[in-house]
């Protein structure tokens, strides 16, 4: 009887919980169901936003092409006869460094020499195994920044080569001042190559019509290209945006050799009327020893003192520099010398902290702000007036935007100039010399905020702090170049840049974009 009574007690008891638990789950599915239907609402309205935030960057895009491509046409016309008939700078010269470039994906070139994960990020200013190879990129690679290395092992980069001939996407023509001078040679001005050239690039580039300062020749050094792409990863470390490693064992180049030819056939040649002297590939001295270093920044400072006389604007692209003794040379002589300057984010971070506080920075972090942007080269301005520089223009370059301050008195207006190089801009990172008014916006993006502050300066060139001395617009793609005074003797110029979300290419962008603006930032005659 007791057996039978708790027989009868379990099945109760049982019963009872598979009724309560069936009751939970009944609710709990209500509950489910009923938050599903009550977000129903908030999702569409998510989805409808993000759609419309994508329609509304497509369409400001595609704004944004077709200002820059009206602003192309009502200066260049649409015929051959009228592109030649604008204005522009018609005699450049460049020096003093070309190379051959090998291109191969970094990933894949680090996991060649051993490394299928991410390194322990370690700067190197130059690298003498594979180790230091290993963590200098991974030091780059997580900023996102672009490098510029000495490999001061010479077996170690032969090897690399050895290794990066068997995975190369391509190779071609390279260096700072070549760069330079092919795409002012597509851009249809007259060109003199103050560096190493050989017959293959001379026929292929230059189409045997530019002009050389010396016999064509073997070019000795090889730069090895390592590109990397955004949120590309490597052992589970991701990149916050495409750029590049570039690594040499320069001879040639790192000696300026092409200096004293470049500067004697300018002396020597009667009539030459030249409109800009383009300089760039300082950062490959970067391994000398300081002597060298001292003696070589001195001595090209004298020649360009020179070389003012013959009449050229002098201009300078800046680089990734690892030495500061190299970098303080830099500026003391050569830099006080110049009338332009090119330089990207990076480099313009650099330069202002050396000129402030003597002191440089490795890398510089990919995040960007415009507005920052802005006041910062505004700053660069200042402290150039300050230290009493000869440097009237300054073009800065990044990812983001295009901007470039200079002497009315001294250059005419920089908006063609800005627009024509933000165009060959996109036309090089998708590596196509297609229309710019050819690419897909949904290709694209662009980075701008709404409101852009336009900083000024007072009479002695110090930024105004104050609200009142600045100036905020919004920005309209419909008109994208702002345009302003600073100072009465000052013309800035900024809009943004067009990017490839996917980009082929980002080696020798700022060499395209800065050789461009010097084509058509029109010189003012002194004559």
């Amino acid at each position: 009887m007791i057996s039978f009574s708790w027989n009868v007690l379990q099945l109760i008891l049982v019963s009872i919980i598979i009724l309560v638990t069936s009751s939970l789950i009944q609710q709990y599915q209500d509950d489910l169901v009923q938050k599903f239907n009550d977000s129903i609402p908030n999702l569409i309205q998510e989805a409808v936003s993000s759609g419309q935030g994508k329609a509304s960057q497509l369409e400001t895009i595609s704004k944004l092409i077709n200002s820059y491509k009206q602003i192309l046409e009502n200066a260049f016309g649409k015929t051959d006869e009228s592109y030649n008939q604008v204005r522009k700078n018609q005699n450049l010269a460049f020096g003093y460094v070309a190379d051959l470039d090998i291109y191969v994906d970094a990933i894949e070139l680090m996991k060649q020499l051993g490394f299928n994960q991410f390194q322990q990020p370690h700067f190197h200013d130059s690298l003498l195994n594979k180790q230091e190879v290993g963590e200098t990129f991974s030091y780059y690679f997580e900023k996102g920044a672009g490098s510029e290395l000495f490999v001061q092992n010479k077996q170690l980069f032969d090897e690399i080569v050895d290794i990066s001939k068997k995975i190369q996407k391509k190779d071609g023509l390279g260096g700072n001042a070549s760069t330079m001078a092919a795409r002012a040679f597509k851009e249809g001005t007259k060109v003199i190559l103050g560096h190493a050239m050989n017959k293959k690039f001379y026929k292929e580039i230059f189409q045997e019509k530019a002009i050389l300062v010396e016999e064509l020749s073997e070019i000795k050094d090889v730069h090895l290209v390592l590109d990397y792409y955004k949120d590309e990863t490597w052992g589970g470390k991701a990149t916050p945006r495409s750029n590049r490693m570039y690594l040499n064992h320069d001879i040639e180049n790192s000696q300026l050799s092409y200096m004293d030819r470049l500067h004697e056939f300018i002396r020597k040649t009667p009539n030459l009327r030249l409109d800009i002297l383009g300089l760039g590939g300082f950062q490959l001295l970067n391994h000398r020893n300081a002597t060298e270093i001292s003696y070589l920044m001195k001595k090209l400072g004298k020649e360009l003192l020179e070389m003012r006389m013959y009449g050229p604007k002098i201009h300078m692209e800046m680089g990734t520099f690892t030495d500061d003794h190299l970098l303080s040379e830099l500026i003391k002589h050569p830099l006080l010398q110049t009338d332009s300057i090119g330089l990207n984010e990076q480099e313009l971070k650099n330069l202002i902290q050396y000129l402030e506080n003597q002191h440089f920075i490795e890398a510089v972090s990919s995040e960007f702000e415009l507005n920052q942007a802005l006041h910062d080269v505004l700053k660069l301005v200042s402290l150039f007036h300050k230290y009493k520089f000869k440097i009237n223009r300054v073009h800065y370059h990044t990812i983001n935007l295009q901007m470039i301050c200079s002497n009315v008195n001294e250059w005419e207006s920089s908006r063609l100039a800005l627009v024509k190089s933000i165009t060959v801009a996109l036309q090089e990172s998708e590596n196509k010399e297609r229309s710019f008014f050819d690419f897909e916006p949904q290709k694209l993006k662009i980075s701008v905020p709404e409101q852009i502050i336009l900083p000024f300066f007072d009479d002695t060139f110090n930024i105004i702090q104050s609200d009142q001395g600045q100036k905020s617009i919004e920005f309209n793609p419909e008109d994208p170049v702002s345009c302003w005074n600073p100072h009465k003797s000052i013309e800035c110029c900024v809009a943004p840049n067009i990017q490839v979300i996917h980009p082929q290419k980002t080696c020798g962008l700022g060499d395209n974009i800065s050789s461009t603006g010097l084509v058509y930032h029109k010189v003012i005659s002194k004559q």
